[in-house]
């Protein structure tokens, strides 16, 4: 006999079982870490303009594919935000539930000791000469000190205890943290904007859309959500490494401003600057030195001491978040 066909309401019902289920969320959870794969090989659009147009000269034939598939915004394109979105509902679907369930487990008293104990896996008779009470009451304590949770029946003449929960409340955190993540990810390109530019020494940057080199504006962000401060680049001091295999490389540089929080704000001074490793970079006239003046959702620019030589292309963002899945 052939099994019935499932009607529209089956049919949603057996979808949404599968969404929400363990195995499925896995599932999602890998292929959104496969898919953030190019997003960290190939260079982004909101990431690094620069370096896509430098890829999209040196491969020509390539460069159409790659527009099509959106390799150049992963983290923008549909086919990542199908599977994040989906992830996101299989997360949901299978937390709520477990969770209700865990919380009303949580909440209830252990369940009675049975009449027949002959009926556990794993059960022993022992006999005692000692009262009823006095043996219930040390063995309410001695289940207590190993941390379970106890149940004494006076009349039926038993103690009952059970433990466990903490590991799935484990399981159940691990599962939320992920959806902390996914929702930061989610604000950030919602309210989060991203932006670079290059200040040289004895100039200045205004926190305003025309003063950028290129922006990119999260989908909520207007022109008048930029926080209004300002800084002036007054001076750069470097120190060169002068002995070693690495001599002639850039040891410490700091960059000296002058910055104001919001118009007719008393300006105050600030010292930004940082202590590098170099490796195997080459020394050339140009130094550079990253001038941050955090706010909320602040783009992060450069400033370059000025040299003979001009100074190398800068790309430099910051956008509120939180990784990819791994």
């Amino acid at each position: 006999m052939a099994a019935p066909e499932l009607g529209f309401r089956e049919m949603l019902r057996w979808t949404w079982r599968q969404l929400t289920s363990m195995r499925t969320a896995l599932v999602l959870l890998l292929l959104l870490a496969l898919a953030a794969i190019p997003g960290s090989v190939i260079p982004q659009e909101d990431t690094d303009a620069f370096a896509v147009q430098r890829w999209k000269e040196e491969h020509p034939d390539l460069t159409p594919i790659y527009e099509k598939l959106e390799l150049f915004s992963v983290f923008d394109s549909v086919w990542f935000s199908a599977i994040y979105l989906l992830l996101v509902v299989s997360l949901v679907g299978c937390i709520l539930p477990r969770t209700k369930v865990y919380w009303t487990a949580f909440r209830a008293k252990p369940p009675a000791a049975p009449r027949n104990l002959s009926r556990l896996p794993h059960h022993a008779t022992y006999s005692s000469d000692e009262a009823q009470d006095a043996v219930l009451a040390r063995a309410e304590k001695a289940l207590r000190k190993r941390r379970y949770r106890v149940l004494v029946d006076e009349e039926a003449g038993t103690v009952s205890a059970e433990k466990g929960h903490l590991r799935e409340a484990g399981n159940l955190v691990f599962h939320l943290s992920i959806l902390v993540v996914l929702a930061g990810f989610a604000m950030g390109s919602l309210w989060g904007y991203q932006g670079g530019v290059v200040v040289v020494q004895g100039g200045g940057f205004s926190n305003t859309i025309s003063q950028y080199d290129d922006f990119v504006p999260g989908s909520m962000v207007d022109a008048e959500d930029l926080e209004p401060f300002h800084f002036a680049f007054d001076s750069f001091d470097i120190e060169w490494l002068e002995s070693g295999p690495r001599q002639g490389m850039a040891q410490k540089f700091a960059a000296h401003l002058r910055y104001t929080e919001e118009p007719g704000a008393r300006r105050r001074s600030t010292r930004s600057g940082s202590t590098t490793r170099c490796r195997s970079v080459a020394p050339t006239s140009s130094s550079s030195a990253t001038a941050t003046r955090r706010t909320s959702r602040c783009a992060t620019p450069t400033v370059t001491s000025p040299s003979p030589a001009p100074p190398s292309s800068f790309r430099r963002t910051r956008r509120p978040s939180a990784p990819s899945a791994s």
